[in-house]
């Protein structure tokens, strides 16, 4: 791995007296170096066939990036700005990571039991959120003056005798500051609308779209619910999440990795820390 680094640095950073004249070599080595860094692409096959695949007016684009950037890059350096400025510090570190990212990005090699772990190991990431489809029929805590309770339970008598169907719903009731309709909808979004003992009461009744439930109480009155569609929590299979699996499991090993790396850099320095006290 240390063998690799020294090649990987004398490639990206060549040494010579490029930096302290006037002449700027752009050649293909340095393009596509160059297009890596601006569009993180690491694995170095891939940024030879992206860069091939650039039209003569996209590679002439390119070059007068890298040529900008390289002539104020060399004047901000002949002013000596690299050596005070935080920013610099920080894009020079991010520099050394990014190199760090591309070799180990080429030589991680993901299998299908690889993948599989990870997803069970990491499942709760992945876990579609329980949804739930209902219609509600509102009575105000402020219309009603303390009496919304009394006149909930009337109309939840009158609705089950009536038979009243979802799409039935709309003409009884007092207007809802949201909506009236809710469709495939998870827990976060409900209780944001009725609050949290609301959303734990509708999600414990069960589906029955011949039954209306409640009241169930929120911050604003009573409701009355419909529930006609209630489906539980689950964890896609691989093969419906793979492309999402295999990018997080390869981003996760690239951090663990490159973390090794810092940490075996570090371990290099003598560290002298002074007595604060």
């Amino acid at each position: 791995m240390g063998f690799g680094l020294f090649v990987i640095f004398n490639w990206v950073s060549p040494t010579g007296n490029e930096d302290n004249d006037k002449r700027i070599v752009v050649n293909r080595d340095n393009l596509i170096t160059y297009m890596q860094h601006k569009t993180k692409v690491y694995e170095s096959a891939k940024a030879v066939d992206i860069f091939n695949d650039l039209t003569v007016s996209k590679r002439n684009q390119l070059i007068d990036q890298y040529v900008r950037e390289e002539a104020l890059y060399r004047e901000a350096k002949s002013l000596k700005l690299d050596r005070s400025d935080y920013t610099i510090r920080q894009r020079l570190i991010r520099q050394l990571e990014f190199i760090n990212e591309g070799f180990i990005a080429t030589n991680i090699d993901i299998t299908d039991d690889d993948l599989l772990r990870y997803l069970t190991e990491n499942k709760q990431r992945y876990l579609v959120d329980q949804k739930i489809t209902f219609t509600h029929i509102f009575f105000s805590a402020d219309k009603h003056q303390g009496k919304e309770l009394n006149s909930a339970h009337l109309k939840l008598n009158e609705l089950n005798r009536s038979k009243v169907s979802f799409h039935q719903a709309l003409p009884h009731g007092d207007r809802f500051l949201y909506n009236r309709n809710y469709v495939e909808k998870n827990a976060a979004t409900i209780a944001s609308h009725f609050g949290d003992d609301f959303q734990q009461q509708v999600f414990s009744t069960g589906a029955n779209d011949m039954q209306w439930q409640g009241p169930f109480s929120s911050p604003f009155g009573s409701h009355l619910v419909l529930v006609i569609k209630l489906t539980d929590s689950f964890l896609p299979s691989l093969d419906d999440i793979r492309t999402q699996v295999e990018r997080d499991a390869i981003q996760d090993e690239i951090r663990l990795e490159l973390e090794k790396i810092n940490r075996a850099i570090i371990d290099t320095y003598n560290i002298d820390i002074t007595d604060f006290s």
